[in-house]
């Protein structure tokens, strides 16, 4: 028996679409529901969750440890939100626990880690990411690159720069 993939929803699935309605298995996690401002988006995920198409569940602390120091060490963490880290965190616990796991969301970095940590992903409204990026701290006077909290060059005093390096390109089939 093949099991249902399960999809993650983020935020922007939620305000983008009326999709949820139509989708198997939806997840969730409480940090995507205390995002929701507007009252149509808040409307279509309590209809959801009412008809059980949109289930809610708060990821486990080990899945958004693992995730926190992935995104540290590729320099993605100061870009991710707490409910972007919670959906990647749900997504890893699901896919760890042999489910079959999508990402619904249109952040950019999130489809970055989500690459990294082999989960698979689908914009909702957006073309998606063309190249994993790493990203790095460096003073654009020195060039030296650094690791760590710095906000200033040791050396120099300039203020650091973050850029991305391409890691590899996808290709898209």
């Amino acid at each position: 028996m093949e099991d249902v993939e399960v999809i993650v929803v983020d935020s922007s699935a939620i305000i983008a679409h009326d999709l949820l309605l139509s989708l198997t298995e939806a997840v969730t996690t409480p940090q995507v529901l205390n995002e929701l401002k507007d009252r149509a988006s808040k409307l279509r995920a309590e209809v959801a969750i009412f008809m059980r198409k949109l289930k809610v569940i708060e990821p486990d602390p080990k899945y958004l440890s693992t995730v926190e120091k992935l995104a540290s060490l590729e320099g993605d963490l100061n870009k991710l939100s707490t409910t972007d880290l919670s959906i990647l965190a749900l997504a890893l616990q699901l896919k760890e626990q042999g489910q079959g796991v999508t990402i619904l969301t249109d952040d950019y970095t999130v489809m970055n880690i989500a690459q990294k940590l082999g989960l698979s992903y689908k914009p909702v409204k957006t073309a998606g990411i063309k190249t994993v990026l790493k990203w790095i701290k460096y003073c654009p006077n020195c060039g030296i690159v650094y690791r760590g909290k710095l906000s200033e060059c040791p050396i120099c005093g300039t203020t650091l720069k973050i850029k991305g390096v391409k890691r590899k390109a996808l290709s898209r089939g």
